[in-house]
């Protein structure tokens, strides 16, 4: 089940006591249109956000804006920040916890990248047709986006 906290982040109750927290970042581009950029991951058959997992020591909006160019080749400069979300039934073992912070850019720069051989394709959606292939997450985040996108035009 995915909670979005909005402007507080409360996490009670947890089971272990050596609970393991995963952070990642992702990043939401749109066109001029307001189609939303997409990656689709080979191993994992899904379509994504660009993003990553955070390292010891790594900052944010670092990793986002690294990911980002390395997953899509786009530079993201600006990134404002969009929703966090924590999904409590994590893909790994029951003691690890996903935090994602969701990241909104429009000041991009760069050349997408569509390299089919080496898995690096990304393509731009209409939010209201998302490919098949999504995780719980990105659905939730495209509902979301749904909803505050007269609030994201502004920004």
């Amino acid at each position: 089940m995915l909670y979005d906290f909005g402007k507080s982040l409360k996490i009670k109750n947890l089971k272990d006591k050596d609970s393991i927290f995963k952070c990642e970042v992702n990043v939401i581009i749109m066109d001029k249109v307001g189609r939303l950029l997409l990656r689709y991951v080979a191993e994992d058959d899904k379509w994504t956000l660009p993003g990553g997992c955070l390292k010891i020591g790594q900052l944010l909006e670092d990793v986002a804006k690294a990911e980002t160019y390395e997953q899509v080749g786009l530079r993201c400069r600006n990134l404002k920040v969009f929703s966090i979300y924590l999904n409590c039934n994590s893909y790994y073992e029951n003691n690890v916890y996903d935090i994602k912070l969701v990241y909104v850019c429009k000041d991009i720069s760069g050349q997408l990248v569509y390299d089919k051989a080496q898995g690096k394709v990304s393509l731009f959606f209409d939010i209201k047709r998302m490919p098949g292939k999504t995780s719980p997450f990105l659905r939730k985040v495209i509902d979301d986006l749904i909803l505050r996108q007269e609030e994201v035009a502004s920004w």
